[in-house]
């Protein structure tokens, strides 16, 4: 059994981003990661998707990811080093979660 609930973030996120909105609307960080992960195969939008939602929980992350906890421990370094990201805000940290969120939608709708 499902509910409208269920999908509603997704609707919304779709609504706001379109292709055109979605090169305004996405943070700078968060773009340049998802380029990379479309050129170089990699998932680090979603292990940031999914760090950010289980409020920076590794164990969750870890688990959502099936991943070792050292490896996302690994690639959150990396990402805020090559990157810039800054995850000390929680006003950023909900943009960088809509804006991974919606590259993921995009990915899932390709």
């Amino acid at each position: 059994l499902s509910f409208y609930g269920d999908g509603a973030a997704d609707d919304i996120l779709d609504s706001f981003f379109d292709e055109e909105k979605m090169q305004h609307a996405l943070a700078p960080e968060i773009a340049a990661l998802y380029r990379d992960d479309l050129a170089h195969g990699q998932n680090n939008c979603r292990i940031l998707y999914h760090y950010l939602l289980l409020d920076k929980s590794l164990a969750g992350t870890s688990e959502a990811m099936h991943m070792h906890r050292s490896t996302i421990v690994y690639r959150l370094n990396r990402m805020k080093e090559q990157y810039g990201l800054l995850l000390d805000s929680p006003e950023r940290n909900l943009h960088y979660l809509l804006c991974c969120r919606a590259c993921l939608l995009r990915d899932a709708r390709r």
